[in-house]
């Protein structure tokens, strides 16, 4: 905007408030008027000189006593300067009257501006302040809400192996693909152990069909369920060596579990396993399936997630059977997990709205990894969802609800909800 005008000088101030406080009558004695008061009195003399001076002057010299007629000359004169001097005091007054308005209102206007910066700091402190009090407010929310919510997770993360037996039934989808209470896995040091048994850590004997290589890995997450569950028996042909022959064996495995398959050269599940197949063993030969048997039972059920290569054996009668788990590489369901349903990156920062603010809950984690393996792990793709296979081969599913996993291998890479789920799917087509 426009600055304040400044008003007049301090000079003319001062002078202006000098010619304010003279009178009329200290001019017309400063300009010799003496003389007249000794013919008039003073306000005959201050009224002739405001008014015509040609008439003064006829009035005055017509008021002298004859006596004085001989000094009508010096009274003319002092008239004219005395008259002059008033003319030039009016002036000069109407000069002085308008520097102290000016002045006062400089005054004013200075006054009203100071008051006017008070209030707008003043508002600019409070503004300051309010807006410090809301994002302290805001940031104390967010800590509040990022502690509750790693709080939960970590609950979720570190529940007992053995969950209260009245919180069982509801947990039966979260173990899709996996084995009996019973079933003996076979260790790194060739010792067995039931499956319900074996702790986290602790090193089995893994094998990447592809390589043949086998090698002892750890076990980094323990899975179980509990309740109805599709199962299928495999009975085995085992060569007991010699001259005593073949026996037969069983192994039981939920529906859903891939379990390698040597004459197909490719993982099936357990319900896709057909009698006259051949499976292989830790030795690296092969046993045959020569019948198969499915039911539907109440059942308690174990799985693992192995590092790397995310396989491990199981016994059928004393013969390791290969066989496969899926789930997130270690650390992976923790990112996605804080990334896609809290909205927050690895050091707890909101980064983004979260995508599946569904899972935020005591259970979530648990559940999100649940629901991420009922989607990705089957080896074909479950009713209702579709699916994408990249030139690299990895696998895209998208479900019902907008949920879309990616799995590289056995190890699924990704879980979260896209912004257009049905675009992002059908742009991977493309890929």
């Amino acid at each position: 905007g426009q600055e304040a005008d400044p008003g007049p000088s301090p000079e003319d101030v001062a002078k202006a408030q000098q010619l304010q406080n003279k009178s009329l009558l200290d001019v017309v004695l400063e300009a010799g008027g003496q003389i007249l008061m000794e013919i008039l009195g003073v306000n005959d003399v201050l009224s002739c000189l405001k008014g015509d001076l040609g008439a003064c002057v006829s009035m005055i010299v017509g008021a002298l006593p004859w006596g004085k007629i001989f000094k009508a000359p010096k009274i003319i004169e002092a008239i004219w300067k005395a008259g002059k001097a008033v003319i030039t005091y009016f002036q000069q007054i109407r000069w002085a009257r308008a520097i102290l308005r000016g002045a006062q209102k400089a005054a004013e206007a200075a006054k009203a501006a100071a008051a006017k910066a008070a209030r707008e700091a003043a508002a600019k402190r409070a503004a300051a302040k309010a807006a410090a009090d809301a994002l302290a407010k805001k940031l104390a929310a967010e800590a509040a809400a990022r502690a509750k919510a790693m709080a939960a997770k970590a609950k979720a993360k570190t529940k007992p192996k053995a969950p209260d037996p009245k919180s069982r039934g509801t947990k039966a989808d979260s173990c899709p693909n996996s084995f009996a209470t019973g079933t003996l896995v076979l260790l790194a040091n060739g010792t067995a152990k039931p499956i319900e048994d074996v702790a986290l850590g602790e090193q089995v004997l893994a094998t990447d069909p592809e390589t043949a290589e086998t090698s002892a890995k750890p076990v980094v997450r323990l899975i179980e369920g509990e309740g109805k569950k599709n199962l299928v028996t495999l009975t085995l042909t085992i060569d007991t060596d010699g001259d005593r022959g073949t026996a037969t064996s069983d192994l039981v495995a939920t529906d859903g579990h891939p379990i390698w398959v040597q004459s197909e050269h490719k993982w099936l599940k357990a319900d896709q396993l057909k009698p006259g197949m051949w499976l292989r063993t830790s030795a690296g030969t092969y046993v045959q399936i020569t019948a198969i048997k499915t039911s539907t039972a109440k059942q308690r059920v174990h799985n693992f997630t192995i590092a790397d290569t995310h396989t491990y054996h199981v016994l059928a009668g004393t013969t390791p059977v290969l066989v496969h788990n899926c789930d997130f590489a270690p650390g992976v369901a923790d990112e996605k997990y804080d990334k896609h349903v809290l909205g927050l990156d690895d050091r707890g920062r909101p980064t983004r709205q979260p995508d599946m603010p569904e899972y935020d809950t005591e259970d979530g984690f648990e559940r999100y990894v649940a629901d991420a393996r009922s989607l990705m792990c089957p080896v074909t793709c479950p009713a209702g969802a579709r699916e994408t296979i990249r030139s690299n081969g990895d696998i895209i599913r998208l479900d019902s609800q907008g949920r879309l996993g990616m799995r590289r291998g056995r190890v699924i890479t990704t879980y979260f909800r896209p912004d257009n789920p049905l675009e992002y799917f059908t742009g991977e087509l493309d890929r």
